[in-house]
């Protein structure tokens, strides 16, 4: 514990340098997207070798784009808390256009990653999959010692769900004084989902890992997936769903072997995707979902209703930009049929155009 708490404030301090030196946005660049991350050590880069990107840095290469990134190593919920305490990172979230927030997996995964190197230091192993792959007797092991190593794991990452899960809800209650901009919560992806060349192990083998995989989920699911899940209920959030392209590719995509959460160069480059297609969204994609649909039409509708009624209106700038497909006198009804038009031409195999 005291060396992570180390690791984190020397990664804070690295941090603040870097912010620092990248100076405040410029407020005068008008065309520009201002992205500001707030995240743990996916969104740091930790793990990288020199060379590779991370997918901040890979958003940074956008055209018209300028990323100041607030991430730090081993960055829990909590720690993301007292940080949004901050005055100068409040005022770099007072003028972003997007927000993006990777924070969670820490709090879930960092118990059952150090059960886990406990074990693999007890037994002699050298890689996380060494476990489930080795001759057990050669290390003194019989199944059974299997089976209460995934109970002890199964434990181990269930410890923080509640907090987890609450310190979540608060940061998005938190930004919700930011709701000009464009505010994208990830979801926490499964690290540990799946070794390589799990259909070689024996049934009994197969059946402990793929136990632990599910409990996981579990407890990822039920804590700070499903407060991301509420947040984007309560505020209209956008949810960057990088869970479900690291599903069966966690060997691929993560450092697995070595305990380590954070994304392969590989696995930055599927996060950087993801993004890209909500943070450069298309005409007419006003939900940020990455297609052009009735839902789009209907947000629309609603928004133009809410300001003919003298309220304020639910959608943020990148979606209002989106949403002003003929680019005459801001997002009413008329984009809302020009949208439908456009989706019913989509769905029946046409090409249509925004002309």
């Amino acid at each position: 514990m005291k060396q992570n708490l180390m690791k984190l404030a020397a990664a804070m301090l690295a941090g603040v340098l870097s912010v620092g030196a990248a100076g405040s946005f410029d407020v005068h660049a008008e065309d520009e997207t201002h992205i500001v991350v707030l995240g743990d050590s996916l969104s740091f880069g930790s793990g990288l070798e020199e060379g590779e990107k991370s997918y901040v840095e890979l958003l940074g290469e956008l055209p018209d784009t300028e990323v100041l990134n607030f991430s730090y190593d081993h960055m829990t919920t909590e720690n993301m808390l007292h940080y949004m305490n901050d005055r100068q990172m409040q005022s770099y979230l007072d003028s972003a256009d997007v927000i993006i927030v990777s924070v969670g997996i820490h709090d879930i995964m960092d118990p059952f990653m150090e059960k886990a190197q406990g074990y693999m230091d007890k037994w002699g192993f050298e890689k996380f999959e060494d476990v489930f792959f080795a001759s057990l007797s050669e290390h003194g092991l019989t199944e059974t010692d299997l089976q209460y190593y995934a109970a002890d794991l199964t434990t181990a990452v269930k410890s923080n769900r509640e907090t987890a899960k609450a310190n979540m809800l608060e940061i998005g209650e938190r930004l919700s004084a930011y709701n000009d901009a464009q505010i994208i919560f990830q979801n926490v992806y499964n690290p540990i989902d799946t070794i390589e060349n799990l259909e070689k192990l024996s049934d009994k083998r197969k059946m402990a890992y793929t136990s632990i995989c599910h409990i996981v989920n579990t407890a990822l699911n039920d804590s700070v997936n499903a407060a991301v899940g509420e947040l984007s209920e309560t505020y209209g959030y956008e949810i960057a769903d990088v869970q479900t392209p690291f599903l069966g590719n966690a060997y691929r995509y993560v450092h697995l072997n070595e305990l380590d959460v954070n994304p392969t160069a590989q696995g930055h480059a599927v996060i950087a995707e993801v993004l890209t297609d909500m943070v450069v969204r298309k005409l007419g994609d006003v939900t940020g979902d990455g297609e052009i649909n009735a839902q789009d039409a209907a947000a629309v509708l609603v928004y133009a209703s809410e300001i003919g009624a003298g309220l304020e209106g639910g959608l943020n700038e990148a979606a209002l930009q989106a949403g002003d497909v003929d680019g005459v006198d801001g997002v009413n009804a008329a984009d809302a049929a020009k949208i439908l038009a456009y989706a019913a031409q989509l769905s029946a195999g046409g090409n249509p155009s925004w002309d």
